[in-house]
């Protein structure tokens, strides 16, 4: 596979390179990606466009869905829907269709910036997080906000687990931490000794945690690897669960990390 470009506009044109321009266009600055059932790539970029490229990396679709950088994407469990998550404070619920998409719902009750979202099992409703530390839940047949949702969802199963706040994940922050410092968290998909599971964290000490899922206590025991320059800005589980892959912010470096369990 080669390497993917973004350097294309709403008319699947190629983006010139201009010269006199040091600094790339936001349009073609990717933050955030997620992969669709048939392989594409979805990608959110600074200036709030959304580009879609096919398996084998050529453009299908570029259009600017916010004025806002997108910061968050993610598929349904069963690939018909799509939510995209930006920082215009909105979370935008697509209904996806053999790589096509057209916009159900908007959720507008975030007071700041979209960080994380995450489909229950079922697709039946999703939670997110924002700037504000709000941690709110959604019906994802309506688009409406579930007011009860903590409670209401209380029993839930999570097809993935990326925001930072919520019952299970109450123990990833050591002493003196506040919901600032932890910028990224993912579940492991498979399950270990006595039902756990596994939850990766990145902070702004530079450090990767390894933690059980569900971690309840503030200060849980973890393992941390030491590799990144500056703050971890997100992590990730490989499907396999072998690996740990690491973004760092000012240190601009992708670390892969083994498991050992």
């Amino acid at each position: 596979m080669g390497v993917a470009s973004l350097k294309f506009d709403s008319k699947l044109k190629e983006i010139k390179d201009k010269p006199k321009e040091k600094f790339l266009p936001d349009e073609v600055k990717g933050r955030c990606i997620a992969v669709g059932p048939d392989r594409e790539l979805v990608v959110g970029c600074k200036d709030g466009t959304v580009k879609i490229l096919s398996e084998n990396l050529k453009p299908k679709y570029s259009k600017k869905l916010s004025k806002k950088e997108i910061s968050h994407i993610k598929f349904s469990p069963d690939g018909t829907m799509l939510a995209i998550g930006a920082h215009d404070c909105t979370i935008y619920f697509f209904a996806w269709d053999d790589g096509s998409m057209k916009l159900r719902f908007r959720g507008k009750k975030h007071s700041s910036y979209i960080k994380h979202l995450d489909f229950s099992r079922d697709g039946n409703f999703l939670h997110s997080t924002c700037g504000a530390y709000e941690l709110l839940f959604w019906d994802t047949n309506t688009g409406k906000q579930v007011t009860s949702g903590a409670t209401a969802t209380r029993d839930e199963e999570w097809h993935t687990w990326n925001v930072t706040l919520g019952w299970p994940v109450q123990g990833i922050f050591e002493q003196y931490m506040d919901g600032t410092d932890v910028n990224a968290v993912d579940r492991s998909n498979a399950t270990y000794d006595k039902g756990m599971k596994l939850l990766a964290s990145g902070d702004d000490r530079g450090k990767v945690r390894i933690l059980e899922y569900p971690c309840l206590v503030k200060n849980s025991q973890s393992v941390a690897g030491r590799g990144h320059s500056s703050h971890v800005t997100n992590v990730v589980f490989t499907k396999d669960d072998g690996y740990v892959l690491s973004t760092g912010g000012e240190d601009q470096t992708i670390l892969q990390w083994k498991l050992n369990t």
